[in-house]
């Protein structure tokens, strides 16, 4: 019989708060619990050591400290238990989510015991700390010089894998403008049974204190300063007394968590909601909503956006920030113009002028279903993972546009 193809995560920026990349790590354990012919094991950083196996995930602990200024991250920097934990598992392709230190753990772990490892290009480093460094210091070409070194390095990290993973076609096009080789786009997606639109408005408004007549926008996410959260909580004083009662709930935690408390209070037109759980509850929420910001420029694909309209919720975007692909199709797509809170607040204006009918909401979870289906591009991830184990050359792994009819690993 088949041994099982068995992939290790070992991913740092997984916490009790954490966003996309928790999401992503969580479904792949919801599909390999499906599959007998899978296995995964999850390396993640906690506040002590521990090993337990649900399923057909084992998942370790590795004790680590705290990252500074963040409110739940750690960081896994106890190289000596990651090797000890690849030997002792053996798996078939190791999986790193980021760019930082457990990357270079998990090259040096798979060099050893010819395991190969790839890399998913979950966040936008070269624009996020480029441009972070452009407005604060107000010097664009010193910004540009960091840029560019980031992207050398990334280079040099990604081109050490077997393959480059990214989920829309726009990083495919940077990563490789940056000079990385061997990437390989594979869309994420939602589990759409699990968000799916309910007939929760009357309740979600009633439970916020708030009339059937209000517009209701929502954030769902990590607070953090490259979510722009800031130009999203400014936006709402671009509301006049004159229009329509405007709402804006922000579910979720992180490092920017008490500037949102502070709005929340200061203003009767700002809600926040604490990390949700769960999942029933933000489906509510998703479901209640009018219009879901994501006022962020750093997104590499945008799974909050995703799951809101599977639920049949318009989503608005600023312009190339990342969503792009998750919008296509968006009859009388309207984006933000800028990642400020006037660009922000006009395309909120634009949207709600449009008006919203249920067929509008139907097609939009359809679209959601057909292009982001969690099974299928799944499917797709463990073939690229048993494509990478007989070291076949990635060169030749289809586009997901020639991979209609993907075939079981």
């Amino acid at each position: 019989m088949r041994q099982p193809l068995t992939v290790c995560d070992v991913v740092q920026t997984y916490s009790p708060i954490s966003g996309g990349v928790k999401s992503y790590v969580n479904d792949k354990r919801a599909f390999v619990a499906g599959r007998e012919d899978l296995r995964q094991i999850l390396v993640i950083p906690g506040e002590k050591s521990s090993r337990h196996t649900e399923e057909r995930t084992t998942t370790y602990h590795i004790a680590s400290p705290r990252l500074p200024g963040s409110k739940s991250y750690r960081l896994l920097i106890n190289k000596a238990a990651v090797d000890r934990i690849v030997a002792r598992d053996k798996p078939d392709v190791i999986e790193v989510s980021d760019a930082y230190q457990p990357a270079w753990f998990a090259l040096w772990a798979g060099g050893n015991l010819d395991i190969p490892v790839v890399g998913f290009y979950h966040s936008d480093y070269p624009r996020s700390y480029g441009r972070d460094l452009e407005r604060g210091l107000g010097s664009d070409t010193l910004g540009g010089v960091v840029t560019d070194a980031i992207e050398g390095y990334l280079a040099s990290l990604y081109n050490k894998m077997a393959a480059t993973i990214t989920s829309t076609k726009l990083f495919e096009s940077r990563l490789r403008d940056m000079g990385v080789e061997r990437v390989v786009r594979v869309p994420l997606g939602c589990d759409t049974d699990v968000f799916r639109p309910l007939d929760s408005r009357a309740k979600v408004l009633d439970r916020l204190g708030l009339p059937l007549g209000t517009y209701l926008l929502l954030f769902v996410g990590r607070f953090a300063p490259m979510k722009n959260i800031s130009a999203l909580l400014a936006m709402m004083e671009e509301f006049g007394e004159g229009e329509r009662p405007v709402h804006l709930v922000l579910t979720g935690d992180g490092e920017d968590a008490e500037v949102v408390r502070r709005a929340a209070e200061s203003r009767d037109d700002i809600t926040w909601i604490p990390y949700a759980s769960d999942r029933e509850e933000l489906v509510e929420v998703y479901s209640a909503a009018d219009l879901f910001c994501n006022p962020g420029t750093h997104e590499t694909f945008g799974l909050v956006s995703v799951e809101a309209q599977s639920c049949g919720t318009r989503v608005l975007g600023v312009k190339d920030g990342g969503m792009g692909e998750t919008l296509e199709g968006e009859e009388s797509l309207i984006e933000a113009d800028a990642p400020e809170a006037k660009a922000l607040a006009d395309a909120v204006r634009r949207i709600r002028a449009l008006g919203e009918g249920e067929e509008s909401r139907r097609l939009r979870r359809e679209r959601m279903k057909r292009r982001f289906s969690l099974q299928r591009n799944f499917r797709r991830l463990f073939r690229l993972y048993d494509h990478v184990r007989r070291r076949e050359s990635v060169e030749r792994f289809p586009t997901p546009e020639q991979d209609e009819s993907l075939p079981e690993v």
